[in-house]
């Protein structure tokens, strides 16, 4: 007969006299390694990353707002976020930059910190794949509390930089 055996006083970890049973007793063992030890530094450092930044109140894009693109937008820039402005620092939100679609390419919108007008919202850019395979991108929009598309989205107070890289200068790039 086979047995598999804990030793808590030498060795943390299954001891196998051979069979089946010790395998599950591994298993268990790593999951529960995974869930005391693992599982709170993936939290903690999930929590470091997070954005202490103030963000809009969410929206979502209505289907109207998606168009179809012919590939998806390349990776995001990578954006240095100035001082949140003084004068108006109560109201102002930080909105991170994104690809826009002008027709036939991908432009970066720099994001920035901006002054949101009174009930509205703002959606993220978005990717979709259409369940007849068609690729269908929404650039980030502002909606107004019936969720119209605002005309014209609320200004920028103090717009993020795009450092130039070895590869695409900021004016290559960023609008």
């Amino acid at each position: 007969m086979h047995s598999c055996f804990i030793d808590a006083t030498s060795n943390p970890g299954p001891r196998d006299t051979g069979g089946p049973a010790c395998l599950w007793v591994a298993l268990s063992w790593s999951a529960l390694v995974l869930r005391v030890l693992v599982g709170p530094a993936v939290v903690w450092l999930g929590l470091g990353c997070s954005s202490p930044l103030p963000a809009p109140e969410s929206a979502v894009h209505p289907a109207t707002a998606f168009v179809e693109v012919p590939y998806p937008p390349p990776a995001a820039l990578v954006e240095v976020v100035p001082q949140r402005p003084v004068s108006v620092k109560g109201s102002t939100v930080w909105v991170d930059g994104n690809w826009t679609w002008r027709g036939s390419y991908y432009v970066w919108q720099r994001g920035g910190w901006t002054v949101p007008s009174k009930g509205s919202s703002y959606a993220t850019w978005q990717v979709y794949l259409a369940p007849d395979g068609r690729l269908l991108f929404a650039s980030g929009a502002w909606y107004d509390a019936q969720s119209h598309q605002l005309l014209r989205a609320p200004e920028v107070v103090a717009a993020a930089r795009t450092p130039p890289n070895q590869y695409t200068s900021e004016n290559q790039t960023a609008r």
